[in-house]
């Protein structure tokens, strides 16, 4: 009866799935849960686990570019790894191992976690973070520079469907591109070659092309153009959200099966142009990402043979 009062039903489903987060998390998480949160309003939450060859990397990056009012986790889903763990205890970060391998569930139960964070940044085992980059994308979600309430903010990612567009036509590389692997289109998913030729992951780490991933990064910065929307399915590897957002949403929901690898995508994207709140590029601000699944085979051997290029 009551659940037939529109505003009591809005109330009991909010309940109901925060039991739910509470009984995933009971059920998922390690026993050897590494607690160092500061109780700060802002958090990065890092998924890893699965492309230790990158750590040395990606770690130390976002070890120099974190800014320091962020609370930090490492999230494991599927697995405990005691790298993972001395990385977090030697940054005096939070360590979250889950029992199961689900993406939703992982990041479900970091953001309830970290139950003082009102901004969230949500980044990959396989982007390199770049300075300024968190804070920019931060300060774009808050105060955007388009007339829009963003749903979330990424940077510039030259491995990606819809950024590597605005990369080739920022650094003016839109000919080269097209003369090397035919007419350039804005599109994402595993059939266009943005995610699956391994020539043109390397083409867009080949700093004799762009630069390195700093030096390219600081030329977006000074550019300082506006930011963008995103008018197609956008890869999440490093995005920034209210925890607002995440709670109209009804938080990630898991499908039961396996993984949900890209769920988490499918879902924050599907619920941003459902409700007018775009995704936003910030461009004034790039990371790198190493590569998609095609490509990632070829491209973590190509990191091995160059590490200078990361």
């Amino acid at each position: 009866m009551l659940k037939s009062i529109p505003g009591v039903y809005s109330i009991y489903k909010k309940a109901e799935l925060q039991i739910k987060l509470h009984k995933d998390f009971e059920m998922n998480a390690s026993v050897h849960f590494q607690d160092n949160l500061n109780g700060y309003n802002k958090a990065v939450v890092i998924l890893a686990g699965y492309k230790q060859q990158l750590w040395k990397k990606t770690f130390q990056r976002l070890k120099s570019y974190i800014p320091n009012d962020y609370d930090v986790m490492i999230v494991s889903s599927g697995r405990e790894l005691e790298e993972l763990a001395v990385i977090a205890k030697e940054n005096h970060w939070a360590y979250l191992p889950l029992k199961k391998n689900n993406v939703c569930v992982a990041l479900n139960t970091a953001i309830q976690k970290l139950s003082n964070a009102e901004t969230i940044v949500k980044i990959d085992e396989d982007i390199f973070v770049t300075q300024n980059s968190i804070k920019s994308i931060e300060d774009e979600l808050e105060s955007p520079s388009i007339n829009v309430k963003p749903g979330f903010v990424a940077p510039l990612i030259p491995i990606n469907g819809f950024a590597h567009t605005e990369v080739l036509n920022i650094f003016e590389k839109e000919d080269l591109y097209n003369s090397k692997f035919g007419l350039d289109i804005c599109a994402a998913g595993p059939d266009q070659k943005i995610e699956n030729d391994v020539a043109v992951a390397k083409f867009f780490w080949n700093n004799e092309v762009f630069g390195n991933v700093d030096e390219m990064n600081q030329k977006v910065k000074n550019y300082s153009l506006n930011a963008v929307t995103c008018p197609i399915r956008f890869s999440i590897g490093m995005i920034a959200f209210k925890r607002s957002t995440w709670d109209k949403m009804g938080f990630f929901k898991s499908t039961g099966r396996g993984a949900d690898m890209g769920q988490d995508e499918v879902q924050i994207d599907t619920f941003c142009v459902l409700n007018s709140m775009p995704m936003v590029v910030d461009r004034k601000s790039l990371v790198g990402h190493l590569s998609f699944g095609k490509q990632n085979e070829s491209m973590l051997q190509f990191f091995e043979e160059n590490p200078e290029l990361f």
